[in-house]
């Protein structure tokens, strides 16, 4: 008979359904009738793969047939688009230091500008951000992906004035929404340096209007990909030249902001927390006021088990049912991001801290550091004539210029050496 071995990596078969790393064609009268081998390379790893598959019998020479092959998983790609899709998550919109109180997140454009008055330090700043992008449902991005790449398109706007100078686009790292205003952006009015990540995300160019650009902004996707918030992008103005940009409000969807991701998704067991804590105050055997952050898992083989420190308690429910400890139970080797409650309840006055841990089978430990102070408030009490009920100030003044005088009654008190 003919022995065919195939290397590693690949498989054979003679019918094209039942495969094997070796098969047999049996001889019959000293001969073996031509015969189709069907050959797939199949590897539960990534890699490159070859050699020979070698044809062998007894007494005659080994004949070999040479086969390589590669194994990679291939990038998802994504597309976020207002309104395409179902796609509903965009937010955009202007702040302007000459319009501190106003709001531009239902203008059909967005703007960057140094001077909006000619000479003088006017700004006018551009928001973009795609929420919601991240997660575990039907089009979106796992956490913990590997950002193969990431790229946005805008157009600019089709006014004869809308295209100009550049604008340097970096991350925000402060919430906002499309009714933030310069005033009330961040908690400064402006937008400050500690706002947003210093480091350029890229360069926003507009030389022409009605025109496309696409800018690459991998770099941030893959930083939100490992559990950093996403609070979008910030464009700061390189110079005076006005620039306007379509938002998500333009009437013709194609001129909306685009932004297409490509992905791999994350493999092994993995656990991801979003969100910090800060440090916890209360009174002795009092439940502090609560935070929350956000808890996710992927490839999962067991539950989420989830553990706070001495004198801190969780919870998946607002106001109730706090714990030391609870469990995210998988479905289909995933935990859906689940907000975890955390409040901190010390019985005795003085400081507690540590990690609340988040741990499953495989899956590397993710911590959530808390602090927190427990200390007696002192009362504090107002006394004023009239406030609250209080009837009980007395106060007057004497003159020796009217030593029988009563002032009690007096609006004012007088103080003076000299009465002249």
């Amino acid at each position: 008979d003919i022995s065919v071995a195939a290397p590693a990596g690949f498989e054979l078969s003679t019918d094209g359904t039942s495969y094997a790393s070796g098969l047999t064609l049996p001889q019959s009268g000293g001969a073996v009738a031509s015969t189709t081998v069907y050959v797939r390379l199949n590897s539960a790893t990534e890699g490159t793969f070859g050699g020979n598959i070698a044809h062998s019998s007894a007494d005659a020479d080994e004949v070999d047939v040479a086969v390589s092959g590669t194994v990679a998983i291939v990038p998802t790609e994504l597309t976020f688009q207002e309104g395409v899709s179902n796609y509903a998550g965009t937010l955009d919109t202007t702040i302007k230091y000459n319009s501190q109180s106003t709001t531009y997140g239902t203008q059909a454009y967005f703007e960057w500008d140094t001077q909006e008055t000619s000479g003088s330090d006017t700004p006018e700043i551009g928001l973009l951000q795609f929420g919601d992008i991240f997660g575990s449902g039907a089009d979106q991005i796992p956490l913990g992906s590997t950002i193969e790449s990431a790229t946005l398109r805008y157009r600019v706007y089709s006014g004869s004035n809308s295209y100009g100078d550049a604008a340097s686009v970096h991350e925000s790292l402060v919430s906002w929404d499309e009714t933030t205003t310069f005033e009330s952006f961040g908690g400064d009015a402006g937008v400050q340096t500690d706002e947003y990540d210093s480091a350029v995300v890229a360069t926003a160019t507009a030389e022409s209007t009605s025109t496309y650009y696409s800018i690459d902004v991998t770099s941030s996707l893959q930083r939100w990909a490992t559990g950093v918030a996403n609070y979008g992008w910030i464009f700061l103005p390189d110079g005076s030249d006005s620039v306007e940009v379509h938002s998500s409000e333009a009437t013709t969807s194609d001129y909306r902001p685009l932004l297409t991701v490509s992905y791999l998704p994350p493999t092994g067991p993995r656990i991801v927390t979003e969100g910090s804590l800060t440090a916890f105050s209360s009174e002795p055997g009092t439940p502090s006021v609560e935070q929350s952050y956000a808890v996710s898992g992927s490839n999962l083989t067991e539950d989420i088990e989830i553990t706070a420190p001495a004198d801190f308690e969780i919870s998946t429910t607002s106001g109730s049912d706090f714990h030391s400890s609870l469990t995210l139970p998988r479905t289909g080797g995933s935990v859906a991001a689940t907000t975890i409650y955390v409040r901190f309840n010390r019985a005795s006055e003085g400081t507690s801290g540590g990690d609340i841990t988040h741990t499953s089978e495989g899956a590397t430990t993710q911590n959530v550091a808390v602090s927190g102070e427990a200390a007696i408030t002192p009362d504090t009490i107002v006394f004023q004539d009239g406030l609250n009920g209080y009837s009980g100030t007395r106060d007057t003044y004497i003159w020796d210029d009217e030593p029988d005088v009563n002032h009690g009654t007096d609006t004012t008190m007088v103080q003076d050496k000299n009465t002249g």
